[in-house]
């Protein structure tokens, strides 16, 4: 979604309808040529994820994810995307699953200024369906991401993944990606790390924070399941990111807003029409507390241009960033608006 907005520059709306579209096909362990074709049964989408399980170690049909990944965004490259002025700069996060322990990658479509490095890894010469590719490979679901010389040198690589043996084409200086959500799952702090290398000497006014929602705490049960449940969240935990920020950050300049209530307590992988509109409609109940909506018109207010500005000025250069974890952040910096914002 984050690719969507900010490399694609398409409006909410038409995200939306992408999304509701495609979700359905993503989550597939079956392959499927023709969008119109009904799901296969039940049963055959749960024999076919378990082959798949066996022979890839992804329960879902990566080569088809591929496939609608280059059919909505295209094949360019991300730094070639940042030609046209009303393209935001954007970032997808990544795990590098190359190293023990893994370490953040960024897939950006900017470079930074002489004498500016992030602290980071990443590139911008990959395609943008290559680093929405990366930033969803969640274990199990999907197959790992293997950028390489060995992916562009191997005609064969793609027919062989799907064996059991593909491991032995990953060349020693091919790269592998998981999941973004494994080393940040909130990335609130990469990207204010980022915007500090890209317009150094800037105040950051604003940063806002957009979560996916969470469910209230449950008492634990105990046994095998529960602790590696327990090790999993803690693993993809957002909240200890969004401590420190409040901590640290300036009174009335950074704003999460994450919706709590049962019904976010769901699998990553659950696409089902009727929890999606649940989770809308607890969403919009919970924006529409005095609370929350008192905070919305001080956001609001702060980020509107002041009046003495003129079109031109207020042409916001922007950070978009994504992982499992949504996470926007919004800052004014003089007579410019930086705006960083993301999706999962």
């Amino acid at each position: 979604m984050a690719a969507l907005l900010g490399v694609k520059c398409l409006r909410a709306v038409e995200v939306e309808k992408l999304y509701h579209r495609f979700i359905s096909r993503v989550f597939s362990a079956t392959p499927t040529t023709n969008e119109d074709q009904p799901p296969p049964p039940s049963w055959t989408e749960g024999w076919r994820g378990l082959t798949n399980m066996l022979s890839t170690g992804a329960r879902y049909h990566t080569p088809g994810f591929e496939e609608r990944l280059r059919e909505i965004v295209s094949t360019d490259r991300l730094i070639d995307t940042a030609s046209c002025f009303q393209t935001p700069k954007v970032l997808l996060t990544s795990a590098n699953m190359s190293f023990i322990p893994p370490v953040p990658y960024l897939f950006r479509n900017y470079e930074y200024a002489p004498g500016s490095e992030s602290r980071y890894q990443g590139t911008s010469s990959r395609c943008t369906w290559e680093g929405i590719r990366a930033t969803s490979a969640a274990p199990s679901l999907f197959e790992e991401a293997v950028y390489g010389a060995c992916v562009r040198a191997c005609a064969s690589w793609r027919l062989c993944r799907a064996t059991r043996h593909s491991r032995k084409w990953h060349r020693s200086d091919s790269l592998r990606f998981q999941d973004g959500g494994i080393v940040c799952n909130n990335p609130a702090a990469i990207v204010l790390h980022e915007a500090t290398r890209i317009w150094p000497n800037r105040k950051v006014d604003c940063l806002v924070s957009l979560g996916t929602g969470s469910h209230p705490p449950k008492p634990k049960q105990g046994g095998f399941k529960d602790t590696i449940i327990q090790f999993i969240r803690s693993a993809c935990d957002v909240d200890r990111i969004d401590e420190v920020l409040t901590d640290l950050m300036p009174r009335d300049t950074y704003y999460r807003f994450c919706p709590e209530g049962p019904e976010y307590d769901c699998q990553l992988n659950d696409a089902s029409e009727e929890k999606l509109i649940l989770m809308a409609i607890t969403t919009e109940l919970w924006l529409n507390t005095a609370e929350q909506s008192a905070r919305v018109a001080k956001l609001v207010a702060m980020m509107r241009p002041p009046p003495s500005e003129t079109p031109a000025q207020t042409v916001p250069p922007t950070i978009t960033t994504a992982t499992d974890e949504t996470a926007s952040e919004r800052s004014r910096v003089g007579d410019q608006d930086i705006s960083l914002s993301g999706s999962s």
